[in-house]
This record gives C-alpha cells, sequence and structure tokens, in this order.
C-alpha cells in the first residue's frame, strides 16, 4: 500500500501532463483543421450556389428574350398578311364584337422564316403542323442545305425530320431518302437530347424502308440508289 501511495502521485502528474501536453493540442489542433474544412467546403458551395443563381437569372432574361422577339415577329407577320387581305372577314360593328384577325397559317410562317434564312425555324413549324405536304415543300425549298455538311439544323429538328420524312416514301421518294441520308448522317448518337429517342425513331426508320423495299429494290426506280444508300446510313445507326 505505501508503495501505491508513493507511485499515485507521479502517475497522475505524468498522466496530466501528456493530456495537457499531446492530447489536448491534438484534439484542438483537429477541431481547428475540421472548422477550416468545413469553413473552405461552405465558401465553395455559397459561390457555386451564387454561379448558378448568376446563370438561371441570365438564361431567363435570354429565354424572355426571344419570347418578345417572337412575339413581335408574329404581330408584324399578322400586320403583312393584313395588307394582302389575308384577314378573316370583319364582323359587322353592330354584332357588338371587335373585329379579329386570323392567326398566320403555318405555311405562311414557314415562308416567312424562309425569306429571312432561318430554316431551323421553317422546319420546326412545319414540323409542328404536322402536315406532310408542307414538310416535302419546306424540303424541297430547303435542298440547298443538303450540300453542307453537316446539315445546319439543330439535332432536336433532325430527329423529327428523320421521323417525320419517313412516313410515306412512296411520294417524291428521290427527295425523301436523299433527305432521310442525309440527316442520318448527321445525327449524333451521343447528344443527350436525343440520344434517349433515337432507338426508337430508328427502328420506325427501318420499318418504313422495309416496308417499301419492294419498290425500291426495282432497279429500273429513280429512287433505286438512294433507297440503297439510305439503308446503309439507317443500319450504322
Amino acid at each position: 500500500d505505501e508503495v501505491s501511495k508513493k507511485l499515485q502521485k507521479p502517475v497522475v502528474e505524468a498522466f496530466q501532463s501528456t493530456v495537457e501536453h499531446s492530447l489536448v493540442p491534438a484534439f484542438q489542433a483537429a477541431c481547428t483543421n475540421m472548422a477550416n474544412q468545413v469553413g473552405q467546403s461552405w465558401q465553395r458551395t455559397s459561390i457555386e450556389i451564387r454561379n448558378e443563381m448568376d446563370r438561371i437569372k441570365q438564361n431567363q432574361k435570354e429565354v424572355n428574350s426571344q419570347l418578345r422577339n417572337i412575339q413581335s415577329i408574329l404581330e408584324k407577320l399578322a400586320s403583312s398578311n393584313s395588307s394582302h387581305g389575308t384577314h378573316a372577314e370583319n364582323v359587322p360593328s353592330g354584332s357588338g364584337h371587335q373585329q379579329q384577325k386570323s392567326s398566320p397559317s403555318p405555311k405562311e410562317q414557314v415562308d416567312y422564316w424562309i425569306s429571312r434564312g432561318d430554316f431551323e425555324n421553317a422546319f420546326l413549324t412545319a414540323l409542328h403542323a404536322q402536315n406532310a405536304d408542307l414538310l416535302t415543300s419546306t424540303c424541297k425549298t430547303g435542298s440547298s442545305l443538303l450540300s453542307q455538311s453537316p446539315l445546319p439544323l439543330s439535332q432536336k429538328v433532325l430527329l423529327s425530320l428523320f421521323h417525320q420524312i419517313s412516313y410515306d416514301l412512296s411520294t417524291d421518294s428521290v427527295l425523301k431518302l436523299e433527305w432521310l441520308k442525309n440527316v442520318g448522317l448527321a445525327l449524333d448518337k451521343a447528344d443527350k437530347e436525343v440520344g434517349i429517342h433515337l432507338p426508337r425513331v430508328v427502328n420506325n426508320v427501318k420499318q418504313a424502308l422495309h416496308n417499301n423495299a419492294a419498290l425500291f429494290q426495282n432497279p429500273n426506280h429513280p429512287a433505286h440508289s438512294q433507297y440503297k444508300l439510305c439503308v446503309l446510313v439507317v443500319n450504322s445507326l
């Protein structure tokens, strides 16, 4: 017992010294380092959030500006149509109704965009109208684009065009197959916007080509060579 009492004080003092000079400073340093890391992480996160908010605000400004421009264009087009007698007939004033104007037809809108050299919006309008004759007419007018590689149209327009052109290949076959071939070459499978939809559309186009095989495999058919090239391109997608 006497030995234990003599050893107790040095042991306690040694333990206290170890805690004060080693453990406590190490713990404090660890806390300080953790606080610094948290502070730096929060600072980076705050900067990223602020940058993202700035980007969203800028995108919103651009969208609003584009909407205003489109509205202005449509109003000008409607005004231009008015001078050429394209309005709906005015309702007699005695009826109590306000005079109304007809909206520009899809064909008029397509012609407007083409007159400005804007084939992106021309094709968007034709595709949205889901009118086969209008789309074929737009393809004919835009045939000069086929000489450009790649086609100067967005991937979403190319994918929709690829799909709708294949609906009816029995008419204007040479034109449609030429467009199908060039659009197929221009489609980007790695594009995130269209990649998820591409397999389904490609299968539909393959089916359309298969359904018309008997017609185009005749060597004397004017679209025979275009058909063979188109099949090769579509099968590569």
